[in-house]
């Protein structure tokens, strides 16, 4: 009943008045006809033709001319697209706004749903103070705003992986969440594929520490492979999606691509820092380089991408140690980025954490304890996402535009370091001391 109310009064009085603030702040987008971010605009562009003819995904649909939605990861339009078809009008650059807005509302939801059933309810309750701020201050018409929320959703899957296999919650429990887990980790992909790669690997990563717990219990060792087939099958859900309607409209998808292509990102991201090239970080320095490498060829095409990955690997053959400096350089400024005004720089969070964490779990009577267990669990996966979220920033521009996802992490990271620190004072203060003869 107690818990019950800490989590009612935090709703009320902190994450409802955030919530309806920002609601009315995105108001600052109701006049705007358009949005700054290219693929925002494409992605009303399909929302408008969605609601027009009853066809998804096509960026323009005008009589007999059909221009296909590609070069994109699809959640945004198919999502505006949807809300769109409901309205009965068509979808405007506030309601993308409000879109990202639900979507880390719902990440909350489920973030602090997910650390309520594994048992950590103290940092369920740090998320819930501190993060309708990160949550829900943070948002624009970008997709990568709705990615706060979209990472979020992602520990429960490899935490119900682990949890099966440790026997922590019933099968029933277990099995609902890796349903739910697989769903999430489709949407996620669904939103950006790179995001669902990271989780997918965190989860094959968890997966695998499952076999080998259960590798003396085949039916179980078999359904952990059939449970990690099906996570794989779930990070392609946007190629899956674009097949589908490839088929659905007879498309031609020679030169289509399914998502949002990385070699581009890859090249532009040499220019993220000052280099011996002089390359930018800007989406017109790759159009520029690829049409200067291969004259006519099709802007955002198979035949584009497979031009910028030809210039990036030029790029390593010719100068690899100028490259490895760039990442470096990148990986610094990261470190030093707070993520979270008022919290330390991320490499010294990290460091804190982890010793924190050592701390917690360096003494013998530590084993066996389940709150223990599940905290270090949940710290491995957080930490596992940090870092592929950073690998992400690396190779693209180590900005928040990137980073942002992090913010809820840090928030888990520091609800299970101070979960740890009092287990660890209150096991200290109560271990019965040894009496000298």
């Amino acid at each position: 009943m107690a818990r019950s109310l800490i989590v009612a009064l935090c709703v009320l009085f902190i994450g409802l008045p955030q919530l309806l603030s920002s609601f009315h702040d995105s108001q600052r987008y109701a006049t705007a006809t358009e949005s700054d971010w290219e693929g925002t605009n494409n992605s009303l562009e399909s929302a408008t033709c969605a609601r027009k003819t009853g066809k998804w995904l096509l960026q323009l649909c005008d009589g007999d001319r059909i221009v296909p939605f590609s070069a994109e990861d699809p959640g945004q339009a198919l999502l505006m697209s949807a809300w769109a078809r409901l309205a009965g009008r068509d979808a405007t650059v506030m309601d993308v706004a409000r879109l990202n807005l639900g979507i880390n509302a719902l990440g909350l939801v489920v973030l602090v749903a997910t650390l309520i059933t594994f048992g950590t309810f103290a940092t369920a309750v740090v998320v819930l103070i501190l993060g309708p701020t990160v949550f829900l201050s943070w948002f624009d018409t970008l997709p990568h705003w709705a990615l706060i929320g979209t990472v979020s959703m992602q520990l429960i899957l490899p935490l119900a992986l682990i949890a099966r296999a440790r026997s922590w919650l019933s099968p029933t429990v277990s099995g609902l969440l890796i349903a739910v887990g697989l769903l999430l980790l489709a949407f996620a992909s669904l939103l950006r594929e790179v995001v669902g790669l990271s989780v997918l690997l965190v989860t094959i990563v968890a997966g695998i520490w499952a076999l080998w717990h259960d590798r003396h219990r085949r039916r179980r060792w078999m359904a952990t492979i059939a449970i990690l087939a099906a996570a794989v099958v779930a990070s392609q859900s946007s190629r899956l999606v674009i097949t589908a309607r490839n088929a659905a409209y007879a498309l031609d998808a020679a030169n289509l691509p399914a998502t949002h292509g990385m070699s581009h990102t890859l090249y532009i991201g040499l220019g993220a820092v000052p280099n011996k090239w002089g390359i930018r970080y800007d989406d017109a320095v790759g159009r520029e380089a690829a049409a200067a490498a291969e004259p006519g060829v099709a802007m955002y095409s198979k035949d584009y991408f497979r031009v910028m990955s030809a210039l990036y690997w030029a790029k390593w053959r010719e100068d690899p140690g100028e490259v490895a400096r760039i990442y470096l350089v990148k990986l610094g400024i990261l470190l030093g980025d707070s993520v979270i005004e008022l919290t330390p720089p991320l490499g010294v969070l990290l460091v804190l954490v982890t010793a924190i964490q050592l701390l917690a779990r360096h003494r013998r009577w530590t084993a066996g304890d389940r709150g223990g267990e599940t905290r270090l669990a949940i710290n491995l996966i957080v930490l596992g996402l940090i870092g592929l979220i950073m690998a992400q920033a690396m190779l693209a521009t180590p900005t928040r535009l990137y980073t942002m996802p992090i913010g809820p992490l840090i928030l888990v990271l520091v609800g299970i370091a101070v979960e740890n620190l009092a287990s660890w004072a209150w096991r200290t203060i109560a271990r019965p001391t040894t009496q000298s003869p």
